[in-house]
């Protein structure tokens, strides 16, 4: 990846993909770990270099890029790198007058095209053949270029996935231990039937009665009277319906999280580094995880912006995270636009920004919101913004009336649409 002082974002990249090699000019940042021998040997060689251009050589699959460079001692050198963009061949060699400094593969002096550093460069033998560029190409390089971004951006954030995924998990156990709890709180509930059962033939029964219903039993004790026994039960009883309040409340909390957290994991391919970002800031305020330290003098005032594109005209909004779900629908939407979610499922809250939307147009949102989702097909709810109200929690909504549409099958390529992406 060679970046340009005057571009900002703008670069070139260059892989050696075995099976398509190209060189792509880009106007985007794209985030890679270049932390490689050969790239840290390019970096001492041609950091601050002036480009003088490029050019095609040989009449051949081979690109070379001419630098010029001011040494520490004011010598002035000039560099070339050549790119060989040959399928299951490929290779980028650097020079200096001719001669190899470094290159990515090296081979031997018994190998029909030798590349060992000090030799002087010569092209490798000729093959002739035509390949016209297509947009289906294109397509290919943006796609790769976004997973390897996406590869990168899982390597740098795996810590925070990790957490997420283990509170996921734990939060699993623990509904799991509350259920079992609830049910022995439910069996408990038969102490009120006991109770019942020994106050209205209290005068006819004695201490030594066992009372048995549905295979549980209840002896009294010795050493109590019968009507301290009554009291008894009926604390336990009492016990026992708080403990199942308190395990529904608990599981319900629990499963909210749940859902919080598969629709920030079920999100994340789609995540660029500042949604990273801004997502550890969620977190952090949400006290799942602690903020670093590295992320604590940043204010990150996009943070709540969600993301949008045009389709035919009209801006679909969507958001990545809970805190854009939620400005998105409740404040920039108004009352008569239109939202969309995936049916019975977690993924992100989808906007249409018209009041009359053509059927192409609802289609179109409600591909995205299962994409964003990553569904293949399903049933996504439409509705006007003024039928939804806020829900329990962040990011979730309570619907009143709503519409379904079943998809099948996209109609879209969401993959190369969201490689462009705009931001409230």
């Amino acid at each position: 990846m060679f970046y340009f002082s005057k571009g900002k974002n703008k670069n070139i990249f260059i892989s050696l993909n075995n099976i398509f090699p190209f060189v792509f000019f880009n106007e985007n940042k794209i985030n890679l770990n270049l932390d490689t021998i050969f790239l840290k040997s390019l970096k001492k060689h041609l950091l601050n270099a002036k480009f003088l251009g490029s050019s095609l050589v040989n009449e051949d699959n081979i690109l070379v890029f001419d630098f010029l460079k001011v040494e520490d001692t004011y010598d002035k050198s000039n560099y070339k790198l050549y790119i060989e963009l040959f399928k299951l061949n490929s290779n980028i060699i650097l020079t200096k007058d001719n001669k190899i400094i470094d290159c990515f593969h090296h081979k031997s002096l018994e190998t029909k095209h030798p590349l060992i550093n000090g030799i002087l460069y010569e092209f490798p033998a000729k093959s002739q053949f035509f390949k016209e560029f297509s947009n289906k190409d294109r397509d290919f390089i943006l796609k790769y270029c976004n997973n390897i971004e996406q590869e990168y951006l899982k390597e740098k954030n795996k810590k925070t996935i990790s957490i997420l995924k283990r509170r996921k998990k734990s939060l699993l156990t623990k509904i799991d231990k509350l259920k079992l709890e609830k049910n022995e709180a439910f069996l408990k509930s038969n102490y009120k039937e006991a109770a019942d059962y020994f106050l209205t033939y209290k005068d006819e029964l004695d201490i030594n009665t066992i009372y048995n219903h549905n295979d549980f039993n209840i002896k009294l004790d010795p050493e109590l009277s019968l009507i301290q026994n009554i009291e008894k039960l009926y604390k336990k009883y009492k016990k026992s319906k708080l403990t199942i309040a308190s395990c529904d409340e608990q599981i319900n909390k629990a499963q909210n999280e749940i859902n919080y957290l598969e629709s920030i994991l079920n999100s994340l391919s789609f995540y660029n580094e500042n949604d990273f970002n801004e997502l550890i800031l969620e977190l952090a305020e949400n006290k799942i995880i602690k903020l670093p330290s590295n992320l604590k003098s940043k204010k990150v005032k996009s943070a709540i912006k969600p993301y949008y594109l045009i389709y035919q005209g009209v801006k679909i909004g969507f958001g990545k995270n809970n805190i854009q779900n939620n400005y998105l629908t409740f404040t920039l939407a108004n009352k008569n636009h239109y939202f969309l979610h995936i049916n019975k499922d977690h993924g992100p809250h989808v906007i249409i920004f018209d009041e009359n939307p053509n059927k192409k147009v609802i289609e179109f949102a409600c591909e995205l919101a299962l994409f964003l989702a990553k569904k293949n097909d399903g049933d996504v709810i439409f509705t006007k913004v003024k039928t939804i109200k806020k829900g329990p929690a962040l990011g979730l909504v309570i619907l009143s009336t709503y519409e379904t549409y079943h998809i099948s099958k996209f109609k879209n390529d969401f993959n190369s649409l969201l490689n462009n992406l705009n931001r409230f």
